[in-house]
């Protein structure tokens, strides 16, 4: 998909819409940085969750030894 072409000219016609222009491609750009950023958080809070299951089921195993003892 090729990208319409504006020249300076047509921007100083109409400076409302390349204000608006502009200000659609800069939410464009920051949606894209949340998402990434929500899926790097989702990465990290996956291995955050793993390593406590693991704390878990070795705190688990203590604690049934010392009740067996």
């Amino acid at each position: 998909m090729a990208l319409p072409t504006v020249s300076f000219k047509e921007f100083a016609k109409n400076p409302i819409v390349a204000l608006l222009f502009m200000a659609i491609l800069a939410i464009g750009y920051l949606h894209n940085q949340q998402i990434s950023t929500l899926e790097d958080t989702i990465v990290q809070l996956r291995d955050d969750v793993d390593e406590l299951k693991k704390e878990n089921k070795e705190l688990r195993n203590k604690l049934l030894e010392i009740t067996k003892n």
